[in-house]
């Protein structure tokens, strides 16, 4: 990361970038380790960003591979990346969250593959011998926390908050052959406060 660190800094100053929610300054390039993101507003931007690796390659040693990068078009933009020599992606994974060409198809994607991956994790929780309590508390650490990571970047429609909100009261509430019988009564309130609402991803 350090290696990247005058790289990503030059992008930042030369690159316009752009509005990321209430932030007061533009974003022209997000890291994590050395997977680097970024957004590019012109095609002028690109030519920028060549000339800013081939500085960065010399001072380095290093080498950009083209072929394990890759470029997402969002909106109505047509200009290929050629002199970056980088192809064109109609979707791109980012930190567990799918990017496409508009935010609806953006959302449909990312949100299918989380609903599927808390499924999965949910079925793990079934056959446990866990007390009502312990269930809450493994919606909360395993189940909601996936749904509030994405929910920050990409939040959920009506449709999808009604899936896990519905998922999440499956685990704890209809699995009742798992429970100990001393847990076999119906929800109160108190319990959907535990539980939280996904709908605002409220951890309680």
């Amino acid at each position: 990361m350090h290696c990247l660190h005058p790289l990503l800094c030059m992008l930042e100053n030369k690159l316009p970038g752009i509005q990321i929610g209430h932030r007061a300054r533009r974003t022209a390039v997000v890291a994590y380790a050395d997977d680097v993101t970024i957004f590019v507003t012109s095609p002028t931007d690109i030519k920028t960003i060549h000339e800013a690796i081939q500085i960065y390659e010399r001072a380095s040693g290093a080498r950009i591979n083209p072929q394990k990068s890759h470029a997402l078009a969002i909106g109505k933009w047509n200009t290929p990346a050629t002199e970056l020599g980088i192809d064109f992606q109609l979707r791109l994974k980012i930190l567990g969250v799918t990017f496409g060409r508009t935010i609806k198809e953006s959302t449909t994607a990312t949100w299918t593959h989380v609903t599927e991956a808390i499924r999965a994790q949910a079925r793990k929780a079934y056959a446990r011998e866990l007390c009502l309590a312990q269930r809450i508390q493994y919606v909360q650490s395993y189940l909601i926390a996936k749904v509030w990571y994405v929910a920050q970047i990409l939040p959920p429609n009506k449709a999808h908050t009604h899936t896990h909100t519905t998922d999440n009261m499956h685990v704890v509430y209809m699995a009742r052959k798992h429970l100990p019988s001393t847990d076999h009564y119906a929800p109160s309130v108190e319990d959907a406060r535990r539980l939280g609402d996904v709908g605002c991803g409220s951890l309680v």
